[in-house]
């Protein structure tokens, strides 16, 4: 999840640290806070997403424990913490274990690591861990994209929670494939699939109810990548036209030999077999018209 997401479980996890070890008098499982103290610190590495983070992290904090009374301080390098028994000190730090370069372009990083909240009170010191992992294009696209100008970039998003990752992913697609409508020539449809996706950011949330999922996906809609797709659907179309007038080709000289075969068969017979064979050249006709017509429909699909 990006560092910024973080914030909400974290919140939640700290919650319930406290509230079943009891590390703070008077805050158990039932406790609303009433008479506590968070003092909240961010280290320096947050970086951008700094007043993000806290702002949504004193947000969650604050729904668990509504009485409670949350206040940000800075951080003092060496500070030697007292606190008193209805002080709880929250410091957040961002620790990035992995910097790679995109697989779609070198110059764009992305990052993951954890973001860890070391909890003190009179006498206790514990930590909590929360994994991030951090994709700019997810929370900056416009500015990202913008180092880009020669490149058409498009970004999806899942509408809703779904219950599998593989949901999401589609309902990320088809959030790409209506924000955009590329034709080619001979007036065929350009369709976004997977493997015009570049990047994916999938994420799982857990919920009381049960586990989530949505998912950003980022979609490359260059020149060269539409020119390249439109050729293989362009193929693919001029191959169906050619079978399917093969198709009509087959079935006309299937008529014209049954018609050619029968006028024969009766000038030798000189008439004596005429309505059988009428009959039976009826019968071979609907017949031969009928399996071109299910050729048709075949090679339509």
């Amino acid at each position: 999840m990006f560092a910024v997401e973080c914030a909400e479980p974290l919140a939640q996890s700290i919650g319930e640290i406290l509230q079943q070890q009891e590390l703070v008098a008077g805050l158990d499982e039932a406790s609303q806070g009433e008479g506590v103290q968070f003092l909240i610190r961010m280290e320096d590495n947050f970086g951008h997403q700094a007043d993000r983070f806290v702002s949504a992290f004193m947000k969650s904090l604050q729904r668990r424990f509504p009485s409670a009374e949350l206040i940000r301080r800075s951080v003092v390098p060496n500070e030697a913490m007292k606190l008193k028994s209805d002080e709880v000190s929250l410091t957040l730090s961002a620790q990035v274990e992995r910097i790679e370069s995109a697989s779609w372009e070198s110059s764009v990083e992305s990052s993951s690591g954890d973001i860890v909240c070391q909890i003190a009170t009179d006498g206790n010191t514990t930590d909590v861990k929360a994994r991030f992992a951090n994709k700019p294009w997810v929370t900056r696209f416009d500015e990202v994209v913008s180092k880009f100008p020669n490149r058409r970039f498009v970004v999806g998003y899942s509408s809703e929670l779904t219950s599998s990752e593989s949901q999401a992913r589609q309902s990320a697609l088809e959030n790409v494939r209506s924000q955009i409508d590329v034709t080619y020539n001979g007036g065929g449809r350009f369709t976004i699939a997977d493997e015009h996706v570049v990047d994916r950011f999938a994420q799982k949330l857990s919920r009381p109810y049960r586990d989530v999922w949505r998912e950003a996906v980022l979609v490359d809609l260059t020149e060269k990548q539409i020119q390249l797709s439109a050729a293989v659907a362009t193929g693919a179309s001029s191959q169906r036209l050619v079978m399917k007038r093969l198709s009509v080709l087959f079935a006309s000289l299937l008529v014209l030999a049954t018609v050619v075969v029968c006028f024969h068969f009766n000038v030798l017979t000189q008439g004596y077999y005429r309505k059988p064979i009428n009959r039976s050249a009826v019968t071979l006709i609907v017949l031969v018209v009928l399996g071109g017509l299910l050729l048709l429909g075949l090679n339509v699909a």
